[in-house]
């Protein structure tokens, strides 16, 4: 029974570590996915080959921790912080589509997304409700875009779309979450917010099997 403790201990402080000091790369990684169909000068969040290498051996290590924590990817893809760190992406999404709809491609420094997502890593619900105040004028503007076939013609406008109807699916999930005790911010939550971020929130595939194009928009 010791030794198990203790395998379990050094693997909780290995993950610790290991999250801390590439949750920045991740982040940037994260960041240059969903700019990858802007314009090289607008994009804000870039990388590079090595990088990339780098945040795949460093998704696998962590990967393989949570596992060894008993953290399967079948338990932490359908779990609250996975699903959290998809929502900042698709969130940022969203605010990239605004900004080349409603501001001649201008980017900010920091997207809505990441500044949600930073602020998880610390408290995941102070960064819902910080991220309730400021969605409200992104949604009117998907709601209004809509009915513009004109405007979806643009794959960053319509990834927006996309990423704000996935949003609304999963709306009723998140609130269950919400509503549950004992979400804390444990190392294995942040290394599973991380990894959701990362990933971005899931291609959902059409029923018809035999056309390329998915329920994501056009790929980057």
């Amino acid at each position: 029974m010791g030794s198990t403790s203790n395998k379990q201990v050094l693997v909780t402080e290995i993950l610790r570590h290991i999250a801390d000091q590439y949750q920045p790369l991740l982040r940037n990684c994260a960041l240059s996915r969903v700019q990858q169909a802007l314009p090289k000068k607008t994009i804000t969040g870039k990388t590079n080959p090595k990088n990339n290498a780098e945040a795949l051996s460093v998704v696998t290590l962590i990967s393989v921790l949570l596992y060894k924590s008993g953290r399967t990817k079948e338990i932490y893809m359908n779990d609250f912080a996975f699903q959290l760190g998809q929502l900042c992406s698709a969130m940022d999404e969203i605010h990239i589509g605004y900004c080349v709809s409603e501001r001649s491609g201008s980017i900010p420094n920091t997207l809505l997304g990441n500044q949600v997502y930073g602020m998880a890593l610390l408290d995941h619900a102070k960064a819902m409700a910080f991220m309730a105040t400021r969605v409200k004028p992104y949604e009117s503007w998907v709601r209004r875009i809509r009915f513009k076939d004109d405007k979806m013609a643009d794959k960053v406008i319509k990834n927006a779309v996309y990423a704000q109807k996935w949003m609304g699916k999963q709306a009723s999930e998140f609130k269950k979450s919400l509503q549950k005790s004992g979400i804390a911010t444990s190392d294995s939550y942040k290394a599973e917010l991380m990894l959701g971020y990362l990933s971005g929130r899931p291609f959902e595939q059409k029923k018809d099997a035999g056309k390329s194009n998915n329920d994501k928009g056009e790929k980057k």
